[in-house]
């Protein structure tokens, strides 16, 4: 997908200075031909950024949940099928509970 955002050689203006050893003057920009908007591709924090909460912590838990099952398996410790999806279910709660409290500026995510 693409996205539209402000130039970043004009700053949005659709011109520039330029100048020579004798005099500045203004022009149009040429990265964004003086409209001072350009295309670029959106990216993953895009697509991130406009994920609902739900959807969010689907991709969050789909993230973390296949190391720290591969974790486990590592360890010893049996998972069946029925733990894993307890285990994915209580992450999402989890997940869910932080990311829908209220904001408080010290926010800590180790508990």
């Amino acid at each position: 997908m693409i996205k539209e955002v402000p130039c970043m050689d004009c700053d949005g203006k659709g011109f520039i200075a330029i100048y020579s050893e004798y005099s500045v003057w203004s022009g149009r920009c040429p990265n964004c031909g003086g409209i001072g908007i350009v295309k670029v591709p959106m990216t993953n924090a895009d697509r991130i950024r406009d994920m609902s909460d739900e959807k969010l912590v689907e991709y969050l838990a789909g993230i973390a949940s296949g190391p720290l099952l591969r974790l486990a398996e590592q360890f010893g410790v049996p998972l069946t099928s029925e733990k894993n999806e307890k285990y994915i279910a209580e992450l999402k709660m989890e997940y869910l509970k932080r990311l829908q409290s209220p904001e408080n500026g010290g926010l800590t995510w180790n508990g």
